[in-house]
């Protein structure tokens, strides 16, 4: 992308990704000083850091990782959903790259500089930093619920700023000081916020379980007794929703992430139903629609099964609210065949040409 120039009270500034040039230095400057620190090497990713930087603004929790990864990382997951979303996901051990790209954060990462994009280079080369094969270089993205990460905006170049200069002071202190982040009690966590006289103030705030953002489906009662008058179809299927490697979008636009919501007979392996979503409304409301979606598959196959294997928690919990509505069962399973096969066969440039262009 070439620099453009705009004239602001007589003072050219240059522009790089429609951010000016003078807050990309602020932020790789602050990068460079959180790296300098690595409180990664005591600081564990479960020890959060609530940043309040405004009241009509999400705080931002900062979670250190990088001991035992190849490249060291932060994350600053922006509000209570999100920070109860992931510490579910660690507690329980199963955090993945999606729930990491389904979350709303801000992430910096030092990988090696020849990994990088030359969108990145263009920020690192404008700030001046030192550049060779070996050298570790600071990483921005922005994490939407249904974009991949994208280059932050300007808003997001402040914020982040912010986020690890703060960040960063607090390391310091808990180096020293190691109960620093140690909730009093379980449930807590640290956040920091301004004061009346606008100093810096902290205390410790109960965090909200994961289950208090859920909101049950709405199930569509004529729907329900529809499919409940189906002819039993195969016995059991497969059922599962996930992340494609298909994406859509316009050129030098966030891209958007598409998921298959998929059911296969669970004997022969036969496509019973499929969709294909993008979940405009966010991650939840996707979610929500999953027992709806199950219906419309069922009354377009013109038959129901007797039972439906899942294999994750939370798709149990998604259908759950059908038990008892339908004559079905749910079963949990470790692994379904048929759904991973067709996943992995998806020919990712042959689904892609079948959306818009994009970068």
């Amino acid at each position: 992308m070439s620099d453009t120039r705009i004239e602001t009270d007589s003072l050219v500034e240059q522009l790089l990704h429609g951010t000016p040039l003078a807050a990309w230095r602020r932020l790789v400057e602050s990068a460079r000083l959180f790296e300098q620190l690595a409180p990664w090497g005591w600081i564990s990713p479960s020890q959060f850091i609530g940043l309040r930087f405004a009241a009509d603004t999400p705080i931002a929790f900062v979670s250190i990782m990088g001991a035992q990864l190849p490249t060291h990382c932060c994350f600053a997951y922006l509000g209570w959903e999100a920070l109860a979303t992931i510490q579910e996901q660690m507690q329980a051990q199963q955090l993945s790259i999606r729930d990491l790209i389904e979350t709303p954060a801000l992430q910096v990462n030092f990988p090696e500089a020849s990994t990088l994009d030359p969108k990145d280079l263009a920020i690192l080369a404008a700030c001046p930093l030192p550049l060779d094969k070996s050298t570790r270089a600071p990483l921005f993205r922005s994490h939407r619920p249904g974009f991949l990460p994208w280059i932050l905006d300007t808003d997001e170049v402040h914020l982040m700023t912010e986020i690890l200069r703060q960040t960063a002071g607090v390391a310091m202190r808990s180096e020293t000081d190691p109960a620093l982040l140690e909730p009093p009690e379980p449930g807590l966590v640290l956040v920091r916020s301004h004061n009346a006289a606008g100093a810096w103030v902290e205390e410790w705030l109960p965090c909200p379980a994961r289950a208090e953002f859920d909101r049950p489906p709405v199930l569509d009662v004529a729907k329900l007794a529809q499919v409940a008058a189906l002819r039993c179809g195969p016995a059991r299927v497969q059922f599962d929703l996930s992340l494609t490697r298909a994406t859509v979008g316009e050129k030098g636009s966030r891209i958007r992430t598409t998921y298959l919501l998929a059911a296969f007979d669970s004997e022969d392996g036969r496509c019973i139903g499929a969709d294909v979503i993008l979940p405009t409304d966010g991650i939840p409301a996707m979610w929500r629609s999953v027992p709806d979606r199950l219906l419309a598959i069922c009354l377009h196959a013109g038959t129901r099964p007797r039972e439906i294997e899942v294999c994750s928690e939370q798709m149990m919990e998604t259908l759950r609210p059908l038990l008892g509505k339908l004559p079905i069962r749910l079963t949990f399973r470790r692994n379904l065949p048929h759904f991973q096969a067709f996943i992995d066969n998806m020919d990712p440039a042959a689904r892609a040409t079948e959306m818009q262009p994009h970068e």
